[in-house]
């Protein structure tokens, strides 16, 4: 098995972004935000090796609160207590964001066969559950190509105060001839836009975390094993806000951190348990 540090990874994409980054300004409420921006990125790591980054210490607590605020569907941000404010500023006076993960994740507007055939917008009222979606999908004797999630509507991007920064998730599969019985699959992360001082340590965990969760249940409900052989990132835009690159360059001097490795040789149960999660 290769075995590549998330640390080391971690530097390589800082120096990457540091050296070959460019300039760009926004406009924001606040004033004028500067950041290092590189383009159109792409990197793997092997499934085994779980993405945590022990440069600093990583708020565990938070992640998994937050992770499963976005499972259970809810897009008000009152429904995390005290685990988390950072969604807090988007929020409108009730606490709702529009462009929450966990609405579109769970709940997304479907648009029906007859209103695609007339151009309709109308949903009629139908929404899909995309993470059950792929997980039915990779249940079948044969699964599918069409594996994906979307983490964004069309409408976001001129409405929303702040559309997901995530757009997607990819899931391929395919069988080893060493490991017939064992279905492998591989992950793509897809963002729109990646803070990679703050969200992408966030982000790139709590989904590969959510693959394993549903490969678990997925072998739960077929009877085959699956394993995560690979997942990967791409990213439009990668940056690092100009406020944090000194911290950035800091960080990326410390000496990285152990190996943590997923064992699929833990019950299913019990695994998701100690993560937070539970079967519903």
């Amino acid at each position: 098995m290769t075995s590549i540090n998330f640390d080391n990874t971690y530097k390589s994409i800082a120096n990457y972004i540091l050296t070959e980054g460019k300039t760009q300004v926004h406009e924001k409420d606040s004033g004028l935000v500067e950041s290092l921006a590189v383009f159109n990125v792409a990197w793997s790591f092997p499934g085994h090796i779980v993405p945590i980054l022990s440069l600093r210490k990583m708020p565990l607590n938070t992640l998994i609160a937050e992770l499963n605020w976005i499972l259970s569907g809810s897009s008000n941000v009152r429904d995390l207590g005290k685990y988390s404010h950072i969604w807090e500023p988007w929020a409108d006076v009730d606490g709702y964001l529009p462009s929450s993960y966990g609405r579109y994740l769970t709940a997304f507007p479907r648009i029906m066969a007859s209103n695609l055939k007339t151009g309709e917008a109308n949903t009629g009222g139908y929404y899909v559950n995309q993470l059950h979606k792929v997980v039915q999908g990779l249940a079948k004797p044969y699964p599918s190509r069409r594996l994906q999630v979307t983490l964004n509507h069309p409408d976001n991007f001129w409405s929303s105060e702040l559309p997901p920064c995530m757009s997607g998730l990819g899931f391929n599969w395919y069988v080893d001839p060493d490991q017939p019985d064992v279905r492998q699959v591989i992950l793509n992360i897809k963002f729109r836009s990646s803070d990679f001082a703050l969200g992408f340590t966030f982000d790139i965990l709590q989904w590969y975390l959510v693959a394993q969760m549903m490969l678990s249940w997925t072998s739960v409900l077929s009877g085959h094993k699956y394993n995560l052989s690979a997942y990967s990132f791409s990213a439009d835009n990668q940056h690092i806000y100009s406020e944090h690159i000194e911290g950035i360059k800091e960080l990326i001097k410390r000496p990285s951190g152990p190996l943590v490795y997923w064992s699929n040789n833990l019950p299913e149960d019990s695994q998701l348990a100690h993560l937070g999660f539970t079967p519903d």
